[in-house]
């Protein structure tokens, strides 16, 4: 169990290493990019600095779960605007969800005791994952049948695959957070290595930029 948890500790520390190479590469094409690039690329950079705040947080305070809550709205806001953006006929009625989702979200923030760890649980990023995860379904089934299959395809397949994930991993937060034994380590693990995943393919597409731009761009 020991070698797990090294293992689940050295990957954390992975997870702002990719974050942080990722933004120092592309900073300079920032202004560049397009709405779908410029949503991604501030996405990675606020989860860089909630993961580098929350680490401070916790070595002068004694929980830093409010972070948990934090990233998820990030996380809701900043997906869904990727996949609005890149989608030119995204059902209105997904913004009335998106609202009531992001309401949610806020109240779980205003109502949690986030100092009282047995009682904790948050449903948030189950509620975000299932309602990104239907909307990026449908997109991509759509281009399927459309016969378009370029970048931003992909990463919505991967994107499925991570929501997925997450919303099921996000189901016992309460035992994740209170317990130390070997199948939590292995959530963990897989949650950590599900974001490093993500972080990956998002700045793979970042790196594509210049790629995408010689030829003329795509509209889903």
């Amino acid at each position: 169990m020991q070698g797990i948890y090294q293992i689940i500790d050295y990957a954390t520390y992975l997870s702002p290493l990719v974050l942080l190479s990722g933004i120092i590469w592309q900073f300079k094409n920032y202004r560049f990019f397009t709405s779908p690039y410029k949503i991604v690329f501030v996405y990675l950079t606020l989860q860089f600095l909630i993961d580098v705040f929350s680490r401070v947080y916790s070595y002068f305070f004694l929980s830093n779960l409010i972070f948990i809550s934090i990233a998820n709205i990030i996380e809701l806001l900043c997906l869904f605007g990727f996949l609005k953006v890149s989608s030119s006929n995204l059902h209105k009625n997904y913004n009335l969800f998106f609202a009531i989702v992001l309401l949610y979200n806020i109240y779980e923030i205003v109502t949690i005791d986030y100092y009282d760890f047995k009682s904790f649980h948050t449903y948030s990023r189950t509620v975000n994952c299932i309602f990104l995860l239907f909307i990026t379904i449908n997109k991509v089934i759509n281009n399927l049948k459309k016969e378009i299959i370029h970048k931003r395809v992909k990463v919505k397949l991967f994107l499925i695959l991570f929501f997925t994930v997450g919303a099921i991993l996000n189901l016992p937060i309460n035992l994740l957070v209170n317990n130390d034994n070997l199948m939590v380590y292995i959530f963990w693990l897989i949650h950590v290595v599900n974001y490093i995943m993500l972080y990956i393919v998002l700045n793979n597409y970042l790196s594509n930029y210049n790629k995408v731009n010689q030829v003329k761009s795509i509209i889903d």
